[in-house]
């Protein structure tokens, strides 16, 4: 199928989903992927299906350490322009901050909006029929697993105004930066970093360029490629804190991995790629013109997400999801979350993002 995977990025209106209730029995739901998927971390053979457009999105105030590498990183962000004397990051500042438990002086700065997306794995290895909860009567059929790369995929939620709301946990930042920087009497070239899991993915998938690089233009090429990934399965587990019973929730980090071994290309080849339906490949484009299929199948989280986009209101997905009413129907295993809560980027309030004394702009995750 061919998707060509063209976003806009940084140089509003929102319509928040509508509230469903849902009788759905998510323990059950949780014991039944973890019995298939199996607890603990496994190398399984993934296929890249969907590719979901986020949006342009606000990124979270950032709190670096203002030790030797703070510095050496980012202490361009204080420095003024010749002409104007402004400074260079006028959101930046030093501050006296709580850093892993003591008072530090650190960085403060709030990141530019970034154009972000998801990707969606299919592991063919774990055949699943999702349907005997969310729809009895329906399709019978297993399908393979999916799920988005990254820690929590399609489990990922915040409290916002006091409320649940289910986000897509750790999308990616669309960021380019100049990978010849420390190349001496070389042009600058912009791609994604070679540290960040958006290289490695289209490394091991083999789709990088001559010249070993990744671009934002390149993402189309990623559907339907298939690698190795890491896929780690565990139980989160916590007390309630209105009734003090024990509560749990699956959780899963899937993350790319390496290329496929001559092994598990023949395994593949013979025993996998009959499970794939490639009419499965596709996703969702801010510029519209989207498939029926990939409208009516997109998952609360994914949409959830896309309201808090700066660009949502005027976007002509939002007018081709309303047009094919894209609330996924309730009690369908097209939705694979707990009942969503309404959002809008107005209920947003931004919480004190982790701190990560190696945070790096290029890292999308």
């Amino acid at each position: 199928m061919k998707f060509n995977f063209v976003v806009d990025t940084p140089a509003q209106e929102s319509r928040p989903q509508q509230q469903r209730e849902s009788n759905v029995d998510w323990d059950e739901v949780n014991n039944y992927q973890a019995e298939v998927l199996g607890i603990g971390k496994h190398q399984l053979i993934g296929v890249v299906t969907q590719l979901y457009d986020l949006g342009i999105q606000e990124r979270q105030e950032q709190v670096i350490l203002w030790d030797a590498k703070g510095q050496k990183d980012h202490e361009w962000r204080l420095e003024t322009w010749e002409d104007s004397g402004a400074q260079k990051d006028a959101s930046a500042r030093l501050e006296q901050r709580k850093y892993k438990g003591k008072m530090e002086e650190c960085l403060v700065f709030q990141p530019q909006d970034v154009a972000q997306m998801a990707i969606a794995v299919d592991f063919p290895e774990k055949m699943m029929n999702l349907n005997k909860f969310f729809n009895p009567e329906g399709d019978t059929v297993e399908k393979p697993f999916r799920d988005i790369i990254g820690q929590n995929g399609f489990g990922g939620f915040r409290i916002i105004d006091g409320k649940r709301v289910n986000l897509i946990a750790k999308p990616f930042n669309l960021l380019e930066t100049d990978v010849n920087r420390n190349k001496k009497d070389v042009a600058p070239h912009k791609a994604f970093a070679k540290n960040s899991m958006m290289y490695d993915l289209a490394d091991y998938c083999g789709v990088l360029t001559e010249e070993d690089n990744f671009h934002i233009s390149d993402i189309s090429s990623l559907l339907g490629k298939v690698c190795m990934f890491e896929a780690e399965v565990k139980w989160n587990t916590w007390k309630d804190r209105a009734t003090g019973a024990d509560r749990r929730r699956l959780e899963t980090d899937i993350r790319p991995a390496s290329r496929m071994s001559p092994r598990d290309e023949s395994y593949f080849n013979s025993d996998i790629k009959p499970k794939i339906d490639e009419d499965s490949f596709g996703g969702l484009l801010f510029s519209g013109g989207n498939r029926e299929r990939d409208l009516k199948e997109a998952r609360a989280v994914v949409i959830n997400m896309m309201h808090l986009a700066k660009n949502w209101g005027d976007s002509k997905l939002k007018v081709e999801l309303e047009r094919a009413k894209s609330a996924p129907p309730e009690n369908t295993a097209s939705n694979l979350t707990n009942t969503p809560h309404s959002v809008t980027p107005e209920m947003v309030k931004p919480t004190k993002p982790d701190v990560d004394e190696n945070f790096d702009d290029d890292i999308p995750f």
